[in-house]
């Protein structure tokens, strides 16, 4: 089984493309930050990149995902092969992700001095009309039957936006 699950921040601005067949494909890079104490109490952290590309519907919403929000990300591991400018062979290993959920926006975060968030945070939460997971696993319920709310189960408690 080839399947990934990374809880982290968005480092870089999504970059959206579209391939040669016009499928939209979007890359962008998540952190992902691990903490313990060592053998000798002190705290510790190490940060690992990770690239994330997202083709289809799956791309054109990971593509509202802005750097420093909260992400979590569902996919499979890849490697591609490639020629590199001096011909030399090469790898890139990235996820390929089939879902993205946006937890917590940049702008959720309370602003400088405790102020509470610019934008009320509930009103922030509420998915757009039609708002689904995008699951390229399975095609998901017609449009006509799409729920107006996101689903109560959630992992997260449903505070989260889902794309």
């Amino acid at each position: 089984m080839n399947r990934v699950l990374l809880l982290g921040h968005v480092g870089s601005e999504p970059e959206e493309r579209t391939t040669r067949t016009g499928t939209t494909m979007v890359n962008f890079s998540v952190a992902t930050t691990e903490r313990w104490t060592d053998d000798r109490g002190e705290q510790r952290e190490s940060t690992e990149w990770t690239r994330v590309v997202a083709f289809g519907g799956t791309a054109e919403r990971a593509g509202e995902v802005r750097q420093g929000d909260r992400v979590h990300v569902e996919g499979k591991l890849q490697t591609r092969k490639y020629a590199g400018r001096d011909g030399v062979e090469k790898q890139s290993t990235s996820v390929v992700a089939s879902r993205v959920w946006r937890l917590v926006t940049r702008d959720d975060r309370p602003q400088a001095g405790g102020q509470p968030p610019r934008r009320d945070a509930h009103e922030q939460r509420q998915p757009p009309p039609g708002a689904r997971v995008v699951d390229r696993y399975s095609p998901g319920p017609a449009p006509a039957q799409l729920p107006q709310a996101l689903p109560p189960a959630s992992p997260y408690g449903g505070d989260e936006q889902h794309f």
